[in-house]
């Protein structure tokens, strides 16, 4: 599940840097993160560049079924 915030802070900042940053861990724990979830997935989520990470077509998909993820359980949680 933590990959999944992972994925979520990456793609709303654009930067692994700044994610980490937001979530108090370290680049590299977010970017082995999010290597092993696109290995999972068997595709990538993003496209790189040396300063930042935009989501691709794929990304964007997962990233509203993410979304939606969330939103299904914190309306679990509150029932």
């Amino acid at each position: 599940m933590i990959q999944l915030h992972y994925f979520k802070a990456v793609a709303e900042t654009g930067k692994i840097s700044d994610a980490a940053r937001s979530m108090n861990v370290t680049p590299a724990a977010i970017s082995i993160a999010i290597s092993r979830l696109e290995e999972e997935l068997g595709d990538r989520l993003f496209d790189r560049t040396p300063v930042s990470v935009t989501l691709n077509d794929k990304g964007r998909y997962y990233l509203q079924a993410v979304n939606n993820l969330f939103a299904t359980l914190k309306e679990a949680e509150n029932e």
